[in-house]
């Protein structure tokens, strides 16, 4: 029988790396059971997770709800967020520096660019900007939503202090407090990148 060319060395290299990534992220791990103080909730609120690992909270009031919303969130995917959102402001140079960009995974007319200015080019398509023009026109409730998801989420990184989940250490990179604006520029970034026109409108 033929084995997947896929192969046994990453899955070696995997089992070997796996252990060495607990042990930098202990501090920041996500916790599943016990209790934890969380700054700026109002009331006690109940989080319990399923057999597929979905978390189920139970909150007396909006703000609560979605304030452990963000925390969850933080805790599980700090690190993809902040990428997410740093992709999609044209900033990620700021923390990998200026390099060729990989544009055959992207596009052809990207070939021969920096990622310097491919943050650029996210600039000029004004995301960010779209984010932060609508936020000023959402309804009260609304930006008490996303004030709320905001705090859960930088309450989770004051949790973690200095021992922030190992990426963020092997950069050397403290990321800065969540805002509205950043929920809204990964919403309207998502909803950008999945329209089907993205890439011949673009040409």
């Amino acid at each position: 029988m033929e084995l997947p060319k896929s192969g046994f060395l990453p899955t070696v290299f995997s089992a070997l790396l796996r252990p060495v990534l607990w042990q930098l992220d202990r501090h920041s791990l996500p916790k599943y059971s016990g209790e934890l103080n969380i700054a700026g909730l109002k009331h006690p609120v109940d989080v319990r997770w399923d057999q597929y690992a979905i978390p189920h909270v139970s909150a007396a009031n909006e703000h609560d709800l979605f304030l452990v919303q963000g925390y969850l969130h933080a805790q599980e995917r700090l690190w993809q967020m902040e990428l997410s959102r740093r992709f999609l402001s044209g900033r990620m140079a700021e923390i990998f520096g200026d390099f060729a960009l990989p544009w055959k995974e992207l596009s052809v007319q990207f070939r021969g660019r920096s990622s310097a200015e491919f943050d650029y080019f996210v600039r000029l398509l004004g995301i960010r900007d779209a984010a932060a023009a609508s936020l000023s026109q959402l309804a009260q409730p609304e930006q008490l939503r996303l004030a709320a998801y905001s705090a859960g989420v930088n309450a989770y990184i004051e949790r973690c202090g200095k021992k922030l989940p190992w990426e963020f250490r092997l950069l050397r990179h403290q990321p800065e407090p969540w805002r509205p604006t950043d929920t809204l520029t990964i919403n309207k970034g998502l909803a950008f990148l999945l329209s089907t026109a993205l890439y011949t409108r673009l040409n």
